[in-house]
């Protein structure tokens, strides 16, 4: 079985938990959502300092540090409100191998 393939047991388990919440859902209407959700571009995340801290393995000193010496990039969002974006910590992490 192939990493992008739902078994008929799967799709009728999932349809009979979900359809308290939506009544009229099917097999087949299930499927065409999967499909359209998987066709979109994920949204990008943005993390704190604290989160990027967390990701990194670091203290959040050494985010500071990354930041200013601009080998993180970062987003200010407002005057003090600083976010950084997943994919520019992803970007690091394989610069940094």
């Amino acid at each position: 079985m192939s990493k992008n393939t739902i078994t008929p047991e799967i799709l009728a388990g999932a349809v009979g938990l979900l359809r308290p919440y939506f009544e009229t859902l099917t097999a087949e209407s299930l499927i065409q959502k999967l499909r359209i959700e998987a066709e979109q571009p994920q949204k990008e995340k943005y993390l704190s300092i604290k989160q990027t801290a967390e990701v990194l393995q670091v203290s959040k000193m050494t985010v500071h540090r990354l930041l200013k010496d601009g080998k993180l990039p970062k987003l200010h969002a407002s005057k003090r409100l600083v976010r950084i974006s997943e994919s520019a910590i992803l970007n690091f992490l394989k610069g940094s191998n």
